[in-house]
């Protein structure tokens, strides 16, 4: 048989906000996903606070080679792959692109 908890609580449950707190997610039933503590982390490591659309955003991106919105990787980014800033800096440009588009939204809505 397999361990219960892993080592050190590793595959104890986790609350995740599907779209973080900090981005004005809040702790409705629809927006808590249960995980292991193991792949909530992971999550955190690899996304940070993205939310899962931003998430397929960013894998395009870094790991596809896609461009969206004219931002993207070229022949010479491949070769020379990503540094950690580059990631992370990424990660900040797609939320500030969701922010911005929610606003535009939001101001279209007001207008109409």
């Amino acid at each position: 048989m397999g361990r219960k908890n892993g080592k050190n609580g590793k595959n104890d449950p986790s609350r995740h906000h599907v779209i973080p707190q900090s981005r004005g997610g809040g702790n409705e039933k629809e927006n808590i996903k249960i995980l292991p503590k193991r792949f909530h982390g992971l999550w955190h490591d690899l996304f940070g606070n993205l939310t899962p659309m931003e998430s397929i955003q960013f894998i395009r991106e870094v790991f596809l080679d896609e461009k969206r919105k004219g931002v993207g990787t070229t022949k010479k980014r491949k070769k020379k792959g990503w540094k950690v800033d580059e990631l992370y800096d990424r990660q900040l440009s797609i939320q500030k692109e969701t922010i911005r588009d929610k606003r535009k939204e939001l101001i279209s809505t007001d207008i109409d």
